[in-house]
């Protein structure tokens, strides 16, 4: 073992070095629907490092309130 060959780096970036699932995703640019993962885009959790895209939440949200509120229109015209 040659100690030249070696780095001294954090375990954080000893793993995104790698191959692992973890590394795969921090490499990511953009969400599956293909937003930009930027900073204005992207809700990072603060105790899992996750990543959301704000731009598909918002879409999801909208269309979950959507469908509550034809539930209630409905659940109002069948009484």
């Amino acid at each position: 073992m040659n100690p030249y060959h070696l780095d001294p780096v954090p375990n954080a970036v000893n793993v995104l070095r790698g191959e692992s699932f973890s590394a795969a995703n921090a490499a990511k640019t953009e969400c599956p629907e293909g937003h930009p993962y930027s900073q204005e885009n992207t809700y990072v959790h603060p105790t899992t490092g996750g990543r959301l895209c704000l731009t598909c939440k918002r879409m999801t949200d909208r269309a979950s309130q959507a469908r509550h509120r034809a539930a209630q229109r409905a659940g109002r015209n069948a009484r």
